[in-house]
């Protein structure tokens, strides 16, 4: 065995066809002296082994063996075929999603147990997967490779011989560029036995093109005929394991990382490289036309990579595109231009020159994209964006001199002696870079940060208030457009943001009973509503904001007249974010129902702005919002109409989620925070107006009529019954809705049934079954009412009562409904119980004390309720009076009626 091949170990993750193909390759070429297999699927690995064991009698000596990630250490090549197969009609950018997340679990295993050798990724998108293992890893870049066009320049070799009638090994050309649908020829340089191709008798564009074509579709092909490649692919591992172990220097085409060469940054691409036993040792240099292509093929590759990490701001992909292959093309052309070669320059002034033309092209295209977007400077966004670069271009075409300058005068292996210097140039682009990165990133969370902050806090201010969440949205997109067209700086705008979600802010110093009061505000009402804007003010100046927010919310109350508060100022002395404010915020309140009156049509609201414009309002702002108001509320129309999806959608999934987890209902999703702020102020004021209401009558009736009305605001129910103690029984005073009859019909005795426990126990009962109360035999569901909330009503000494709220549905009570009902029954009882002693007071003055029967007041009062009930209903009442002889003798002995 040779020498370099002597204790070699190659380990491959993954042994689907492509890894087990590879496998059986390496085995048969004798190169190196173990191969270990990895697969997820340990089954596999194990299978794969054992069948390829049984051919070693047949080849040179390895051991060949089913292993895990702990056989990396040592390894000197570790070969990743690890991923989803590429499908007909997909390509392989479409894996990327899906191969991503299986290299990563492999990165985290092989770096567990491994720190040298050379990561080899197989698998596809393989420029993609390369450049990820190469950051998952955090190795050098030269010793992640990927196998890139290696099998494409054999596909175009082979089919060059083809239509040469060659040998495919006498053929030398390469494709280059992005393994995929955007690789290059590289036509300048394809040459047989070192004659170009142009000058051979069959050669023609025509069939170029064609035999490029097929090599690009050669995949597609194959799969589509026989369901994916893995020969061609295996043999080119060898190929690239046989110049990686046999330190063959040889020239292939495999992806590595860019670092500067021909513009490109930052991203894996096949160029022809010299492999060996380092991994890629150079790139080698390229002519114009293959260097353009391979720029325009990066910055594509770039995108996708990028793609959801791209800034709003960053400008068009074709753009940048167009941008690169200019600057690509002044650049080279000053490098190679006769003047700067008759100068008699030393190679490294002519790097710095170029690269201080490549960089003047490419911060220029930028700096143009982001003035023209931002409508601002060329000069103050060239500052802003790319001055600070300029020192790392320079640095690294000085540095690629240096190593060009080593090599060519003291040997190849000399430039291993800047190692440190390119090691320590490295680190500190790196470490400043990186210190600008999070440093950015730092402002923009911090930004970020602020508004939510804003918003959430607007949010909680709107639900104090009773109104929209539409209303925020609406504030905000108004005040921001309005601002736009008048011209407001960049400054003033971003106040005007804050100012349109926080100007109700000093509304917390406002009693809630007048912010929810249903009419007009009385005289001392509205004054203390005022205060509102200059308490705002006061809060927000509170907060160090980089723009004048207070001032605005303090002004957007004052009129274009002089009429409003709480300084008085009239025209332009009021600030432009106020007058814009205070617009869109009557706007808004127009179209907005309130409790006293409904919402006005656009159409009212605009004529009510026009009436205003010149007395209350800026007529600017008045033509601005009248140029675009329907174009806004069409944005806002589609915004509730996605978040009404979205809604949805979420209920749905949740929905299938709770079926599939056999979870019991229990209502509605969650409410938003705001609405649950909402929720809480509006049950404190029915809980007040119910316990007001409850002690304006003695009447027990009309007390507990009141009481099912105000009950149903809190909590739904479908049935409500009143059960009031008569000795050992529990009669029904009161019922409504669902089976009312039917519960009044029947009487509990105590400790039966869900009432029964109740009033015997005197202890609340939540979701229980009122099947005693609605005579139903043990067992039976009477498909009515399923469930109910029980509790007892304490008077002051004794039970007064019990309150069952019943529904249709099981298990529709939560313990939210138990701690309203806690509440309100607190006072009901002793209700129930003045109530019931009213009665029997009342039965007791007109009913004859020794018959027991009524007396001549009961007859009165009977009479003047006929009289009323006969007014009300415009009817007649006829009274029949009669005289029975002899009567005054049974007076006189039982007693006068």
């Amino acid at each position: 065995m040779n020498q370099s091949t002597r204790g070699s170990r190659v380990v491959i993750v993954g042994t689907g066809l492509v890894g087990a193909t590879s496998a059986y390759a390496l085995m048969i070429s004798g190169l190196v002296s173990e191969i270990v297999l990895i697969d997820a699927n340990q089954e596999r690995a194990r299978g794969e082994a054992m069948d390829l064991n049984h051919g070693l009698s047949f080849v040179r000596p390895v051991r060949l063996w089913a292993g895990d990630y702990g056989d990396c250490a040592g390894a000197d090549i570790i070969v990743i075929t690890a991923g989803a197969a590429q499908k007909p009609d997909e390509t392989r950018l479409d894996l990327v999603q899906k191969n991503v997340g299986i290299l990563r679990d492999v990165i985290a295993n092989v770096t567990r147990h491994s720190e040298r050798g050379i990561l080899l990724v197989v698998a596809n998108p393989v420029d993609v997967l390369a450049y990820a293992a190469w950051k998952l890893s955090g190795w050098p870049s030269e010793r992640v490779l990927g196998s890139g066009t290696v099998l494409d320049t054999a596909r175009f070799r082979q089919l060059l011989g083809q239509h040469f009638q060659m040998d495919p090994r006498s053929v030398h050309a390469f494709i280059i560029g992005e393994h995929g649908d955007s690789e290059i020829p590289l036509w300048s340089t394809a040459n047989i036995g070192g004659i170009p191709l142009a000058e051979f008798e069959n050669w023609s564009r025509q069939a170029m093109g064609q035999i490029f074509a097929q090599t690009r579709d050669a995949a597609y092909e194959i799969i589509r005929a026989k369901g994916a490649t893995y020969y061609a692919i295996g043999l080119s591992v060898v190929r690239i394991v046989e110049a990686i172990i046999h330190d063959q220097h040889s020239v292939l085409s495999v992806s590595t990382l860019m670092r500067g060469d021909y513009g490109l940054e930052d991203v894996y691409l096949s160029l022809p490289a010299i492999v060996g036993r380092r991994g890629v040792e150079r790139v080698l240099d390229l002519p114009l036309s293959q260097t353009l292509a391979i720029g325009a093929s990066t910055v594509l590759l770039q995108g996708y990579i990028y793609r959801y990490d791209r800034p709003k701001t960053a400008p068009p992909l074709l753009y940048q595109v167009a941008a690169t292959s200019v600057a690509i093309v002044i650049t080279y052309q000053v490098y190679g231009s006769p003047w700067l070669n008759q100068q008699e320059l030393h190679s490294v002034f002519k790097l710095i020159v170029a690269s201080g033309v490549l960089y003047s092209m490419n911060t220029f295209a930028v700096s143009a994209w982001a003035a023209v977007r931002e409508g601002g400077s060329l000069a103050l966004s060239w500052r802003e964006i790319n001055v600070w670069a300029f020192p790392y271009y320079l640095a690294g075409s000085v540095l690629a001199a240096l190593f060009h300058y080593a090599q060519s005068v003291l040997g190849g292996q000399s430039p291993v002696l800047l190692l440190p210097v390119a090691f320590m140039a490295h680190c500190a682009s790196h470490s400043y870079l990186g210190r600008i990165a999070n440093q950015k990133h730092h402002l923009e969370r911090m930004a970020e940060l602020h508004m939510r902050t804003i918003e959430a806090l607007a949010l909680a201010i709107e639900a104090k208030d009773h109104t929209t969440q539409s209303h925020l949205h609406r504030m905000q997109l108004y005040c921001q457009s309005i601002g736009k067209e008048l011209g407001l700086p960049p400054e003033e705008l971003e106040a005007l943001r804050a100012a349109a979600v926080l100007h109700d802010v000093g509304k917390l110093a406002v009693p809630e009973h007048i912010l929810a009061k249903p009419g007009r505000l009385s005289r001392e009402e509205f004054e203390k509503v005022k205060i509102h804007s200059a308490i705002g003010a006061e809060i927000l100046e509170r907060v160090d904001f980089p723009y004048p927010v207070a001032r605005i919310v303090r002004y957007h109350h004052e009129k274009w007249n002089g009429g409003g508060y709480p300084s008085g100022l009239r025209g332009e002395e009021i600030p432009m974010g106020a007058r814009i404010l205070a617009a869109v915020d009557c706007f808004d309140a127009l179209i907005s129902g309130r409790p006293h009156r409904a919402a006005y049509s656009l159409e009212e609201a605009l004529d009510k702005m026009a009436a205003e414009s010149g007395a209350s309002f800026d007529p600017r702002v008045v033509e601005a919002l009248f140029r675009g108001y329907r174009e806004w509320e069409a944005h806002l129309a589609e915004r509730e109409r996605m978040h009404a999806v979205a809604e949805r959608d979420v209920a749905t999934e949740l929905a299938q989620r709770d079926q599939v987890l056999a979870v019991a209902p229990q209502g509605a999703a969650r409410p938003a925070f705001f609405d649950s702020i909402a929720a809480a102020r509006q049950e404190a004021q029915l809980l007040l107006e119910l316990a007001q209401q409850l002690g304006n009558s003695l009447h027990l009736d009309e007390t507990l009529s009141v009481l099912s009305a105000g009950l149903k605001q809190l909590i739904a129910f479908d049935a409500m019954t009143i059960y009031v103690p008569r000795e050992d029984q529990l009669s029904p005073r009161y019922a409504s809705g669902d089976c009312a009859s039917i519960l009044l019909a029947r009487e509990i005795p105590v400790g039966q049934g869900l009432v029964g426990w109740v009033a015997l126990h005197r202890s609340p009962v939540v979701n229980g079954n009122p099947r005693v109360e609605l005579g139903a035999a043990d067992g039976v569901r009477t498909g009515q009412l399923e469930s109910a909330i029980a509790m007892p009503l304490m008077g002051v000494e004794q039970l007064a009562g019990v309150l069952m709220l019943s529904r249709r549905t099981a298990q529709a009570f939560t313990k939210d409904h138990l701690r309203v009902l806690l509440t309100v029954t607190s006072k009901l009882g002793v209700v129930v119980e003045n109530a019931l002693k009213y009665e029997q007071a009342t039965a007791s003055a007109s009913t004859d004390f020794l018959t027991a029967l009524p007396n001549s007041r009961s007859l009165f009062l009977q009479l003047e309720n006929e009289i009323a009930r006969a007014r009300r209903v415009n009817g007649t009442l006829a009274v029949l009076v009669t005289d029975l002889d002899g009567f005054k003798l049974v007076n006189d002995r039982h007693g006068h009626l």
